[in-house]
């Protein structure tokens, strides 16, 4: 299963919308600390002229393939 699988596709979406709002609420400014209630540390991309936005999205894909 991994984490596409865990977190988004097979929960409820009540709860995940429900617990994205509350970390939200509470300050979390990444999806996938908010979605596992984890933290997530950044990734170090290398490249200057990847935006902040890439960085995130590049994770965010990387992170929806791993096992959960």
């Amino acid at each position: 299963m991994t984490n596409r699988d865990k977190y988004i596709l097979k929960k409820n979406e009540c709860d995940v919308l429900c617990g994205v709002q509350l970390a939200l609420l509470y300050g979390e400014h990444c999806i996938i600390s908010a979605l596992t209630a984890k933290d997530k540390a950044c990734p170090a991309y290398n490249d200057d002229e990847i935006t902040k936005y890439e960085k995130c999205c590049r994770c965010i894909q990387k992170w929806l393939n791993e096992d959960a």
